[in-house]
């Protein structure tokens, strides 16, 4: 198997520069086709996806892979293997079934950077809510979500992280953990791990993302912005912005929609992937193992930003 080796942003920025945008939208073509396959999927966290057939089951797994992808990969790994052990071979299923107080039993003990197991729980008790009165998570962001404004998924994604929280048992808000969780776009978070979940929920007939939400439209996401992809976009010129914010997430996302726009989010993977092995090359570190590549999950769990 050919060796990955590191993508030069640096050479890339000279080159858009000289030749604008053509130069670039050829880079990031040429990205996707070598990086956005299913050989490089795993450890990405959305691996655990790819285990279920049902939409309700996929929407629920993704929900606890997205928001715990942060920290060490095999930290991110063991920590949503324990969560979906608990809810059981069909998740949609598990997460009605338990109870706050049998998932609080359950997850004793668990410990995924500075969130816990009580925590945790409060997500389930909060989505075991949402889905008694929704019937969907999906259902849940549809509530504000308008498709076409520009403002479409920021809108949307507050609404939803808002209703999860409010939705806990009393007193999980104040907890540090279970905030970590759900942020919001209005409190500054780029939102990393939300966008990533809408990604893999709205990207459709893709290899990779699931696609089984058929109501959002993949041309209204945004880049879910990691330090990884931040590099890139700065050395690029999709981002001229210092800080991986919001509103940076929103001009790369803007940068990229230019190259397509219809689904703007589709170059992410192959995007985060060559930070990682840029980033890699730079700090000197060798390869973990001959013809074994590392993947976007990587580069996503280099970054703790919500």
């Amino acid at each position: 198997m050919r060796r990955d080796s590191a993508i030069s942003t640096g050479a890339l920025g000279g080159a858009a520069g000289r030749r604008g945008e053509r130069a670039l939208g050829a880079f990031l073509e040429a990205l996707h086709h070598r990086y956005h396959r299913l050989e490089h999927l795993d450890p990405d966290p959305l691996a655990f996806l790819h285990r279920y057939e049902r939409p309700a089951d996929i929407e629920i797994a993704g929900l606890v892979a997205a928001l715990l992808a942060f920290g060490r990969v095999e930290q991110i790994h063991a920590s949503v293997e324990r969560v979906l052990e608990v809810l059981g071979p069909r998740p949609s299923e598990g997460v009605r079934r338990i109870g706050p107080a049998d998932a609080r039993r359950a997850l004793r003990g668990f410990v995924h950077r500075w969130c816990r197991g009580d925590d945790l729980a409060a997500l389930l008790a909060s989505v075991r809510g949402a889905l008694e009165a929704r019937g969907s998570l999906e259902a849940l962001f549809l509530e504000g979500y308008a498709p076409g404004r520009p403002d479409a998924v920021r809108a949307a994604l507050s609404c939803f992280a808002r209703s999860l929280r409010a939705g806990a048992p009393r007193g999980a808000s104040r907890r540090r953990g279970f905030r970590f969780l759900l942020p919001a776009p209005e409190e500054g978070s780029a939102c990393k791990r939300l966008n990533l979940y809408l990604r893999w929920m709205a990207r459709r007939d893709d290899p990779l993302d699931r696609g089984v939400w058929r109501s959002v439209s993949p041309a209204d996401l945004i880049v879910p912005l990691d330090t990884h992809v931040a590099r890139i976009a700065r050395a690029t010129g999709l981002s001229t912005r210092r800080t991986a914010d919001w509103k940076m997430a929103e001009e790369v996302t803007a940068s990229l929609r230019r190259h397509d726009p219809a689904d703007p989010t589709r170059f992410d993977f192959a995007l985060c992937r060559a930070g990682m092995l840029e980033a890699r090359a730079a700090a000197g570190r060798p390869r973990r193992g001959r013809g074994a590549p590392a993947t976007a999950a990587q580069a996503r769990a280099a970054s703790s930003s919500p």
